[in-house]
């Protein structure tokens, strides 16, 4: 399960680039995003997309608050397109976290 959020993860770090990020895995199927700003401005975070993946709801939570949530096809082996999440919607809060839950069997399945 960890290689399917280090797949999809991968592809963040790489489009946020320039960007504080931090990863923290709660469980097989939950981990937890940090964003960071560093004093720049992103206005979009890029989610890898695969259509034939599993559901993963994505919680947004920034200011303390669950700001949104979203269902996501998260890629785990690759992507076929990119989804925006608008970011700077948030700029005046502090600590943009995203609350990863992937559904499903993944570490059966691979």
């Amino acid at each position: 399960m960890k290689k399917i959020f280090v797949t999809a993860l991968a592809a963040l770090c790489g489009i946020a680039a320039g960007w504080a990020q931090e990863v923290s895995f709660l469980s097989n199927n939950h981990c937890i995003y940090r964003i960071g700003n560093d004093g720049k401005q992103m206005k979009y975070l890029l989610l890898p997309v695969q259509e034939s993946a599993e559901m993963a709801n994505i919680k947004v939570v920034a200011g303390h608050k669950q700001q949104k949530t979203l269902n996501v096809k998260l890629a785990s082996s690759h992507i076929d397109y990119f989804v925006p999440l608008q970011i700077d919607e948030y700029k005046g809060l502090k600590g943009v976290m995203l609350d990863i839950h992937v559904n499903g069997t993944y570490r059966n399945d691979g």
